[in-house]
């Protein structure tokens, strides 16, 4: 017989089932590999702890009164939309018919009862390694983005059709109100200039959110994401520039003028 052990790293486990010992025996085996358990009764109480808790991963017994899994998976599906939740849906049930129609409902994988603890453990330990490679990855985004945020240049990220893929706080203060995001907009409409023109040019007449124009200067890297292309531009607004310039040019005229 297998013997449960601490399987790390540990993840936040929300078991529903409306049997009693069955929720118990799940939840005494999930603590035994090591993880966080909290049981509930039914799908609607699965919903709301979902929603309140914000657990690693749902254990989710498709047959229950109030709500069954299948609902409580797609109202899942719904609402919980900042982040990954998986859903393990269980079942004794014979045939895979109950769990074909989960997965394609949203489920994420299946369990048939009596659950076989090795294969629990394998499948927890699965999740618990993707889980975090992709908490790592939002690290990583979010440290790309708080340093984009701080250049003081705009930085805008364009595809090839020319729609706003992404745009720093520069960006969004320059060519926005600084509060909404520019994302999906056609870069025609927001700069005042469309795709052609600014992968084409260093320098530019820009638009900016007062619908004034600016000059700008350009700096464009071209790269590909799954075979598609996108267009990260930096602009630096060249107003300050261009009067420090005519300032010089004017002083010079001066001189030369008041020497001869």
């Amino acid at each position: 017989m297998h013997s449960p052990k601490p399987c790390g790293p540990f993840l936040r486990i929300l078991v529903a089932d409306d049997i009693e010992v069955s929720r118990l025996n799940l939840c005494a085996l999930v603590q035994a590999l090591g993880h966080e358990v909290q049981g509930v009764a039914s799908g609607a109480q699965a919903l709301q702890q979902a929603l309140q808790k914000a657990p690693d991963l749902v254990l989710l017994d498709l047959l229950m009164p109030d709500m069954d899994g299948f609902k409580v998976t797609e109202q899942l599906r719904s609402l919980v939309t900042d982040r990954w939740l998986p859903v393990i849906v269980t079942s004794s049930l014979d045939g895979d018919e109950h769990f074909i129609h989960a997965l394609l409902g949203g489920a994420d994988d299946y369990l048939t009862r009596p659950i076989n603890p090795a294969l629990l453990e394998a499948k927890l330990r699965h999740y618990a390694r993707v889980l975090g490679l992709q908490s790592r990855l939002a690290v990583q985004s979010q440290r790309q983005r708080d340093i984009n945020d701080n250049i003081l240049d705009a930085v805008i990220t364009i595809d090839g059709h020319g729609l706003i893929e992404e745009a720093n706080i520069a960006a969004m203060r320059r060519f926005g109100d600084g509060a909404r995001r520019l994302d999906g907009q056609p870069c025609q409409q927001v700069l005042g200039v469309g795709l052609n023109q600014l992968v084409s040019q260093t320098e530019v007449a820009l638009t900016g959110s007062d619908g004034a124009q600016f000059p700008a200067e350009l700096a464009l890297s071209e790269w590909r994401e799954t075979g598609r292309v996108h267009y990260t531009l930096v602009v630096r607004d060249l107003t300050e520039r261009r009067h420090m310039e005519r300032m010089k040019d004017e002083f010079l005229a001066t001189v030369s003028h008041e020497l001869r």
